[in-house]
């Protein structure tokens, strides 16, 4: 016999499948401004310009296996996001330019898997388990040295590199066991849950030989927590 209707209205029958799509663009954007600033006995002027363009590029993709039988269900969902952004910004004022890169490179994966049986007495066990990763590791460089007073000791400096992530993975796990009858179904649940997050952050100094220095300690930083749980109904 299949599942009744009653319990499981959710439950079809389709055979495994994959999907794919991608998404590569480019951006652009020029921006220009010329400010006039009048003081009491003094007059201030300044212009800004900007050249600004974004390649993103994203990839998502989905394998689903699914299966259902007398008796049985099965239904498993593996899905995989990629996405690479490089975005590019020259300023210029009356001050010297400052360029701009930022590198954002995404990963993220979850799999959701379900099953369901009915055993000989006509009663109903499940097995569900969700975990999912993400991460997005980003760096943005700033060139020339860019307040060398602050980042290094008044020294003059090539390039000042900030280096930023924030991965993070959780579960969600249970086993269930349910006892239909005509009048009331009772059902039991235990499970456990776990979700951890970390941050690390820091900045360092390319100097003009090419050489790497770590910046500021006040600039690094280094933070995790976690999180878990125990449940049952």
């Amino acid at each position: 016999m299949r599942f009744r209707p009653n319990y499981f209205p959710w439950l079809f029958f389709a055979s495994p499948h994959r999907a794919a799509i991608r998404l590569a663009d480019k951006q652009r954007q020029d921006y220009g401004q010329q400010t006039t600033i009048f003081l009491p006995g003094d007059t201030v002027k300044y212009s800004e310009v900007q050249h600004n363009h974004s390649i993103p590029n994203i990839l998502h993709t989905q394998f689903v296996l699914n299966s259902n039988r007398d008796k049985y269900y099965l239904n498993d969902v593996l899905q995989v996001d990629k996405k690479n952004i490089s975005s590019y910004s020259g300023l210029t004022t009356d001050s010297p330019a400052v360029n701009q890169v930022l590198k954002d490179n995404t990963l993220n994966f979850s799999n959701e898997f379900n099953l369901i049986q009915t055993l000989k007495s006509n009663r109903i066990v499940q097995a569900w388990s969700y975990i999912s990763h993400s991460a997005e590791p980003e760096q943005l460089a700033i060139s020339p040295g860019y307040n060398a007073a602050l980042f290094n000791n008044n020294e003059p400096y090539a390039q000042l590199i900030q280096n930023v992530n924030i991965p993070g993975w959780y579960t969600n796990n249970y086993f269930s066991f349910r006892i239909p009858s005509n009048f009331i179904t009772q059902s039991f649940k235990t499970g456990f849950s776990v979700q951890s997050q970390t941050l690390v952050s820091g900045l360092n100094v390319v100097q003009n030989n090419n050489r790497f220095g770590a910046g500021p300690d006040s600039a690094l930083n280094h933070v995790d927590w976690t999180k878990k749980k125990l449940y049952a109904g």
